[in-house]
């Protein structure tokens, strides 16, 4: 493996932890929720991550605050909600108020060892009794490995919903690759978002739409940002899936993969000029079936911990590859 170093650096005028080899660079911010602000391919020369001067300046999120009007792109942990609703399960914490994409992404995050070429930071929850830990090491020169630890601090059933929340800058054009045997997915927005997906519900053919009156769109290819659209769409839930790709005109590529054991569902977040200035996509592996804690739990595809007890699961970014 390539020489790695691991240093403090100062990024957006914040402390921030710098991992790095010849041919990957890792930024991290621990005080803004353990945001991922730079994943840098050395070789291709490509920033993978939405920058602050693609969206909205960089800042430290005050407790409550609405995701979409104050973040920058990067990368961000939602947990243990996406959409903000009100603690679901029946016991002590039922009717606990969540706030927008969760509360991790905007508290800071203690650091519980980093050194040895690895990243270690962890959060307890505000409004739950729980730790969530992620520590970042490289695997190979072009791997970045993640590992997480969820521990239930309380003395009841813990139900949850996590997702990685990354918003990879894509070029116009991109490719967005799903394993072979998809062949349709799910929308979860609203027709403002964008009419061409239909409503919430719809199932879409992958990864184009053949339309009755003969045209035909597809979904796999990202659209400049002058679209001005948002399209969020899940793989059907029974059908559990393991990596996904991207691949860019210029030949950058990135793949994401997971345990599909520990997250078996997976929702596609594309914006194309609608919130962020540039086209970027999100590859959310997930615990739970979809986007609010609430819904999940109704849904009856959620996760859950038992009392004083932990788990663990891994996700890997790979630059470079054939996605």
């Amino acid at each position: 493996m390539p020489d790695i170093t691991l240093k403090k650096t100062s990024v957006f005028s914040h402390d921030a932890w710098r991992l790095e080899n010849d041919q990957i660079r890792v930024d991290v911010i621990p005080s803004a929720g353990a945001k991922i602000v730079s994943m840098f391919d050395k070789q291709a020369g490509v920033e993978w991550l939405v920058q602050p001067e693609h969206s909205n300046p960089f800042q430290i999120s005050e407790y409550g605050a609405e995701y979409n009007t104050n973040q920058c792109g990067g990368w961000d942990e939602m947990f243990p909600t996406i959409l903000a609703c009100s603690y679901p399960a029946p016991g002590a914490w039922q009717g606990i108020e969540l706030p927008d994409h969760g509360e991790v992404w905007m508290m800071p995050w203690d650091d519980t060892g980093t050194g040895a070429e690895t990243i270690r930071l962890s959060v307890e929850g505000r409004a739950l009794p729980y730790r969530l830990s992620r520590s970042l090491a490289f695997s190979d020169g072009r791997t970045v490995r993640f590992d997480y630890v969820l521990q239930n601090l309380g003395d009841e059933p813990f139900v949850y919903l996590w997702t990685p929340h990354p918003q990879f800058l894509i070029e116009p054009g991109s490719t967005m690759i799903l394993p072979p045997d998809v062949t349709e997915v799910i929308n979860v927005l609203p027709e403002e978002w964008g009419i061409e997906w239909g409503g919430v519900g719809t199932r879409n053919s992958w990864p184009a739409i053949q339309y009755a009156h003969g045209d035909r769109l597809r979904q796999d290819v990202i659209a400049p940002p002058s679209a001005n659209r948002g399209r969020k769409f899940y793989l059907p839930p029974e059908q559990a899936i393991s990596y996904m790709g991207l691949r860019q005109p210029s030949g950058a590529s990135l793949r994401m993969g997971w345990d599909a054991v520990a997250q078996p569902y997976c929702g596609v977040w594309i914006d194309e000029g609608i919130l962020n200035k540039v086209s970027d996509v999100g590859i959310e592996p997930a615990s739970g079936y979809y986007d609010s804690l609430a819904l999940a739990w109704s849904n009856q595809k959620i996760s859950v911990l038992a009392p004083q007890s932990e788990c663990s699961w891994r996700l890997h970014v790979t630059l470079g590859s054939q996605a």
